[in-house]
């Protein structure tokens, strides 16, 4: 059994009664577990290893593994996003996407869930990883033949699945679904911007040399400007002028049977969104 000083043996108490009282607070028994295996406070108990010092507070070696890089995550994001991450789960997706893209993601996430991030909501705005050149040249898997679709009872009646439906709440017509479907492109594209916006204001605030040449309030403008713009690809509301079937570039949607969000906003006035009952 290894002593420890006064002041060692009081802050080990205190990482202790972290671990064992505050499971629900992951990031904080995390950072706690970390500093017990660096410091190796478990000898004072006269434990020869971490894993055995886990077990004897309740947890196994792979969650205490698991909750030190959780929270390793959380370390790594700016402080102001750090309260946004609603628990291990929606940790352990944000470690599956690259570091300088993981605030980013936050800051996308929060402001369409507006508060605590979960692990849904990191998933969602994480851009899909970029396509392997080497594609074509992988093996492809077997495909699996196809099971044929049980028949229904001639006298039963045709089962309906509704589809998707958009911003107000209107079901969005099978003509446009497939470019309603892109959505997460612009959204790929938002995320992306949002990182570049992130990186230029962080190396602003450090006063970062490499950037010395920069012009930071031109480039962020600009870039405030294009995240602006490519919202608009992003869909929001069934057309209410052609109502997504009439499609045709003259018309308000431009041929795309929907509008974005800034132009249901702002251009649609709310006698029509009262007659169509969408609000």
């Amino acid at each position: 059994m290894t002593s420890l000083k006064p002041e060692q043996q009081k802050r080990f108490a205190i990482l202790e009664r972290t671990c064992i009282e505050g499971c629900v607070i992951f990031f904080m028994v995390g950072i706690a577990l970390e500093e017990i295996k660096r410091e190796r406070f478990y000898l004072s108990k006269g434990f020869n290893d971490f894993p055995s010092y886990c077990e004897s507070i309740g947890y196994s070696r792979r969650h205490c593994d698991r909750l030190i890089t959780d929270a390793e995550v959380i370390k790594s994001l700016p402080e102001n996003l750090r309260d946004t991450v609603q628990d291990a789960r929606a940790a352990r997706e944000l470690s599956k996407i690259p570091p300088f893209l993981r605030p980013a993601v936050l800051v996308e996430a929060v402001k369409t869930f507006a508060g605590k991030v979960s692990a849904a909501a990191v998933r969602k705005f994480t851009p899909p990883p970029p396509k392997s050149k080497v594609g074509h040249l992988m093996s492809k898997p077997a495909e699996a033949k196809p099971i044929p679709p049980k028949k229904a009872p001639t006298n039963a009646p045709a089962a309906r699945l509704s589809g998707p439906k958009d911003g107000t709440g209107l079901e969005v017509p099978k003509e446009i679904l497939a470019l309603w479907n892109r959505s997460d492109e612009a959204q790929s594209l938002l995320t992306y911007l949002s990182a570049v916006r992130g990186a230029l204001r962080k190396a602003q605030d450090e006063k970062d040399i490499l950037f010395a040449e920069v012009d930071f309030g031109d480039d962020l403008a600009k870039l405030n400007q294009v995240y602006t713009d490519v919202q608009l690809a992003r869909p929001f509301a069934v057309c209410p002028s052609c109502n997504g079937k009439l499609l045709s570039k003259s018309c308000v949607c431009h041929g795309r049977g929907f509008v974005s969000e800034f132009y249901w906003k702002h251009n649609v006035s709310e006698e029509t969104k009262k007659i169509t009952g969408r609000k």
